[in-house]
């Protein structure tokens, strides 16, 4: 069930990013809907988002983006790999913790990302850009862990097989 859960909101979250801005190099840089899709699954059932699952959802984003293939999934499974860590060596004892672990991870996430782009030696956005989308990111984080939370009646994290 936790899979199918994961499926369906990742794919919901690619397109909902997608729709209103468009696809393409022009397109805006805005929040990344996915990884809080993907981080409220990994923090409440970390058995329910396995990197066989993340891999093809963080792809598909790569590719109706337009950015470079592979860099945001390449972050994408190492931001939730080490929040299903996080989560099942310390469970967050209320709301505010999970969130606050979130939201460093999404700048983990942006931190990994320009890590790639340098490295892989193509055009960064400007560290303004990168910023606002990481804040925006773990600002979003809340609202839609709350609609998740009311629509798959996940409440808390269950225990996991790690």
């Amino acid at each position: 069930m936790a899979l199918l859960g994961v499926l369906i909101t990742g794919l919901i979250a690619i397109f909902a990013t997608i729709a209103p801005v468009g696809i393409g190099p022009s397109a805006w840089y805005g929040p990344h809907l996915l990884l809080c899709a993907l981080g409220f699954w990994a923090a409440r059932r970390p058995e329910g988002a396995p990197a066989l699952i993340i891999f093809p959802l963080g792809l598909a984003n790569d590719l109706l983006r337009d950015g470079p293939v592979g860099a945001e999934t390449f972050a994408l499974l190492v931001v939730i790999e080490i929040l299903k860590l996080i989560s099942d060596r310390s469970p967050a004892r209320g709301f505010w913790i999970e969130w606050l672990r979130f939201a460093v991870l999404a700048v983990v996430f942006e931190g990994i990302l320009q890590l790639l782009f340098a490295l892989t030696l193509t055009p960064a956005p400007d560290w303004t850009v990168i910023a606002e989308r990481a804040g925006a990111t773990a600002l979003l984080y809340a609202p839609i862990a709350l609609v998740l939370q009311k629509t798959t009646r996940v409440t808390r994290r269950a225990p996991s097989i790690y």
